[in-house]
């Protein structure tokens, strides 16, 4: 069983080329090639938000606590 402690919401925005990922709570932004891969640090990452210029590999991202 999970309890959810707290709850943060990861948004997009479209900001010319790149992306801009928003988020409101959590402090750590980690990113993963894979869905179900180990997921690290995004160097330079900090809320309330950080822009990525896409690329031709998908890269998923998730905020933690």
């Amino acid at each position: 069983p999970y309890t959810t402690l707290f709850r943060s919401i990861l948004s997009l925005s479209k900001v010319g080329n790149d992306l801009e990922l928003i988020w409101q709570t959590g402090t750590l932004l980690s990113s993963t090639t894979g869905v179900r891969g180990t997921y690290n640090p995004v160097a330079g990452a900090s809320p309330p938000y950080y822009r990525v210029t896409p690329g031709p590999t998908p890269t998923f991202y998730r905020v933690r606590f």
